[in-house]
């Protein structure tokens, strides 16, 4: 990709210098375009766009021990690559989304965009055509270059930030998983002999080991004293219930006389 074009270009009266326009498809099939100008340019003739070399911030990765620098372990990812990556420049504020309402192009207005950057700087009766009140093909042609260049910027970043956040989460999902193996054999280790807390103070921290074996003791004592109690308690000799006989009702003889 071309250098990115930091100034907008302003409107002039004069005719735009001959420029010619190299239209190219990005990998991620954004189209792009490159539009180089074949005479040199003056403040009488129209903006000079003026490029900026982006800064950039350089990711400094750990390094790891040797003994542990490529481990042999399942599902490990790719590391990060060694490149810079571009930041924002100092003091940029986004704007609000609502700034763009009713400006974005549609699909047809990007798919024109590199013929429209290769008519205008092919024609040299713009001016005689259209009159000095409108933007100069100079302009128009810049201004659709920095879109058309942006689009494609856009495209790689999203691109790449999936790709970041799948490995993301991949690398995390396969340290926690090999951590989860140690964690309870680690918490016993610690139980039985306290100053491995400060040998691993990382995994200590990690674990939360602390506060994990201090909840055990806890609930260790207490279920050891309502053991103790349960076992001190008097035994109650259950009372048996005796059934009581019923007495026989009394038998009354009933004499008839005809």
């Amino acid at each position: 990709m071309t250098p990115h074009l930091a100034a907008v270009v302003q409107d002039v009266t004069s005719p735009a210098p001959s420029a010619s326009a190299t239209p190219t498809v990005s990998p991620s099939g954004a189209a792009s375009a490159t539009a180089t100008s074949s005479a040199t340019q003056s403040i009488a003739t129209g903006a000079v766009p003026v490029v900026t070399t982006p800064t950039t911030a350089t990711v400094v990765q750990p390094a790891l021990p040797p003994a542990i620098a490529a481990p042999s372990l399942p599902n490990v990812v790719n590391p990060p690559p060694d490149e810079d990556i571009p930041s924002p420049p100092a003091g940029f504020v986004a704007p609000s989304p609502h700034d763009f309402l009713g400006h974005r192009p549609t699909s047809r207005e990007i798919a024109a965009a590199t013929t429209v950057i290769g008519n205008l700087a092919s024609d040299s009766d713009y001016v005689a055509t259209f009159g000095t009140t409108v933007p100069s093909a100079a302009a128009i042609a810049s201004a659709l270059q920095l879109g058309i260049e942006w689009l494609g910027m856009r495209d790689s970043t999203e691109a790449w930030d999936a790709y970041v956040k799948a490995q993301y989460g991949m690398a995390w999902k396969n340290a926690l998983m090999l951590l989860d193996q140690l964690k309870p054999v680690f918490l016993g280790a610690i139980e039985r002999n306290a100053t491995l807390a400060s040998k691993y103070q990382g995994l200590t921290e990690m674990f939360d080991a602390a506060k994990v074996v201090a909840t055990r003791s806890k609930n260790a004592k207490a279920k050891a004293a309502a053991t103790t109690a349960a076992a001190a308690a008097p035994v109650v000799q259950a009372a048996v219930a005796v059934p009581v006989a019923t007495p026989a009702a009394a038998t009354e003889t009933v004499t008839v006389t005809a």
